[in-house]
């Protein structure tokens, strides 16, 4: 077997080499698994994967969980059955040629690493040895482009009115000078305020924060409130997305914008002040003066 300079030829040369490999790899697993229960091998992975989702909380700022989509395209693939013990290498790379055959590339990385994660868990739960994605390659990511705004279209942002809700005007406007997740922007209430300082623990890393916050940044605040208040009262999240949406459309943007974007901007304008954040939001406040 080798290459003979013909690109489609030499690509079905090397998906040949694949599943041999594959089968190989095959042979070595059953010998080293031959020792595990055998009842849990031939379990239903399908209902083992189905349970796994239910114990995990939906994704922030989600309107869908990964773990309910992947099921659904395991089951596309594999229908409602299927054991451990054929969950193979050769049997891997069909259900990853499926999924990229029905999504987008990010979207098939993002559900082959849900199932992936899957196998880790039967690892640790003694129903396999090892878990048989180790023999193949992950699905690469395409690099999407990150957007991110200038002074001008903050500033034109900030001159145009946010239809229907302000908050959601300021919440942007206070993440672009911050870099908060909307996730931390939402849960963010006056009581974490003090001394042109925020108090907070992420949502996501659950690592405490003390963030000093510039005369820009605490601009957006708005008028303090009780303690418990929240500050920024945003509604669900694709709402959020529509009002920011026809915002950025009256405001004549060309760019799509989101609350990535804010903080895009705001990773933009630290690198490119030196990662001060006081430089950086003292050189874009002059912008609005």
């Amino acid at each position: 077997m080798y290459l003979t300079g013909d690109r489609n030829q030499d690509k079905e040369t090397l998906k040949v080499a694949e599943r041999i490999k594959a089968k190989r790899i095959l042979k070595i697993q059953s010998e080293r698994n031959g020792e595990f229960d055998r009842a849990k091998m031939n379990s239903n992975f399908i209902e083992y994967f189905e349970n796994l989702g239910k114990k995990r909380p939906m994704q922030e700022n989600r309107k869908t969980n990964k773990w309910t989509n992947t099921l659904n395209y395991l089951k596309g693939y594999a229908g409602e059955t299927l054991s451990f013990s054929n969950i193979t290498p050769t049997w891997i790379y069909g259900f990853k040629d499926y999924l990229q055959s029905k999504l987008k590339r990010n979207s098939a990385a993002t559900y082959y690493e849900t199932f992936k994660a899957s196998l880790n868990y039967a690892v640790r739960n003694t129903i396999l040895k090892e878990n048989p994605c180790n023999f193949t390659d992950n699905i690469s990511r395409k690099q999407n482009e990150r957007v991110f705004l200038d002074f001008e279209e903050i500033t034109l942002l900030d001159k145009t009115p946010c239809p229907n809700n302000e908050d959601v005007k300021r919440a942007f406007l206070f993440a672009c000078f911050t870099g908060l997740r909307i996730s931390d922007v939402k849960a963010l209430c006056w009581k974490q305020v003090s001394n042109d300082t925020i108090k907070f623990r992420q949502k996501k890393t659950k690592e405490y924060e003390i963030m000093p916050l510039s005369e820009q940044a605490s601009k957006y605040l708005g008028t303090r409130g009780n303690p418990d208040e929240i500050i920024f009262k945003l509604k669900e999240d694709e709402n959020t997305r529509r009002i920011l949406i026809k915002w950025a459309k009256n405001a004549k943007l060309t760019k799509s914008i989101s609350f990535h974007t804010a903080r895009h901007t705001f990773a933009t304008m630290a690198l490119t002040y030196g990662v001060d954040i006081y430089t950086v939001n003292s050189q874009i406040s002059t912008s609005f003066n």
